[in-house]
């Protein structure tokens, strides 16, 4: 599993075209990964950005976020 985080201009950017989210993302694991990249079975792209309910928004952990929290 590969998950990426994208914000900012760039989030915007691929929120429009997220098929050449996809496509940035296989140069650079290919380029990574050489002789090991093989072609995701599936791939999911969520986009906060336009979710009505999300509104660009994530959370993140505090640092005394305990496991039970979630």
């Amino acid at each position: 599993m590969l998950c990426i985080l994208i914000s900012g201009d760039q989030s915007r950017r691929f929120a429009a075209d997220s098929e050449s989210l996809i496509e940035r993302a296989a140069e650079v694991l290919k380029m990574m990964f050489p002789e090991d990249y093989e072609d995701p079975t599936a791939v999911h792209v969520s986009n906060w950005q336009n979710d009505k309910f999300a509104c660009g928004s994530y959370s993140a952990p505090f640092e005394d976020t305990l496991v039970d929290d979630y």
